[in-house]
């Protein structure tokens, strides 16, 4: 297994976010696939290097049919772990800004969950929090730097059909 003690998913892991039809239009993922809903600390992903990844996959698909495409058929945006934490967030004068993207085992209930985090230092950024000045620049909102993540996220996924 590659997960380290930590909870902390390995680099070279693979992860992929479960696709809702919703996320699709023409053919196109869409950014909305990874919007953190209010007071939601992480997105849900889950690790292809687990052996339960099928059927935890299969079972999550057949509870929430919004996520099943065709009778046996779902879709998901595949990521490289190290990618997902490669990305960075600039302010309005290309300053980075001191923001981590983390992976880390969910795995409480399902094996193969993930969460994918965003944080400023040890605190999560999610929407609707105010952060302090200190952490990131006044000049960059809470909702900026997820929406920011977003188009990262979307840029590095590859979307695939998969069958259950």
């Amino acid at each position: 297994m590659t997960q380290s003690l930590c909870g902390v998913v390995d680099d070279n892991e693979k992860i992929a976010r479960i696709v809702s039809k919703e996320w699709i239009v023409d053919g196109e993922l869409q950014q909305t696939a990874f919007v953190l809903k209010p007071r939601e600390t992480y997105l849900s992903v889950n690790r292809l290097s687990v052996h339960s990844y099928a059927e935890d996959v299969a079972n999550f698909v057949s509870n929430h049919p919004k996520f099943l495409f065709e009778e046996n058929s779902y879709q998901r945006a595949l990521l490289s772990v190290s990618a997902v934490r490669a990305i960075d967030v600039f302010d309005e004068a290309g300053e980075k800004l001191d923001i981590n993207v983390e992976v880390e085992a969910r795995e409480a209930h399902v094996k193969s969950h993930a969460g994918i985090f965003v944080r400023s230092d040890s605190t999560n950024i999610i929407p609707e929090r105010m952060l302090p000045d200190e952490m990131i620049s006044k000049d960059v909102s809470v909702n900026t730097v997820l929406q920011d993540i977003r188009w990262g996220l979307l840029e590095l996924a590859e979307l695939q059909e998969c069958k259950i």
